[in-house]
């Protein structure tokens, strides 16, 4: 498999025009390409799941993403 890589100085202009999504039976899951400007409500939903997790083992300080009371960017 070949897979093409983004330099630094472009990630951030790259923007994709919606989200993409497939089922993958090998693994019996779905995956999903996207970012928050496509789709904001899989982002939130992502960022209040991850919230949750730090939250369960006590290390919420820690947590990488914004929280939804943050993430207005």
């Amino acid at each position: 498999m070949t897979a093409m890589s983004l330099d630094v100085a472009s990630v951030e202009g790259f923007r994709l025009r919606q989200g993409l999504s497939w089922h993958d039976p090998d693994i019996d899951c779905t995956l999903v390409i996207s970012q928050p400007s496509t789709d904001r409500g899989l982002w939130t939903e992502y960022a209040a799941g991850a919230q949750r997790n730090y939250l369960k083992h006590g290390v919420e300080r820690c947590a990488p993403v914004p929280t939804p009371s943050c993430s207005s960017r």
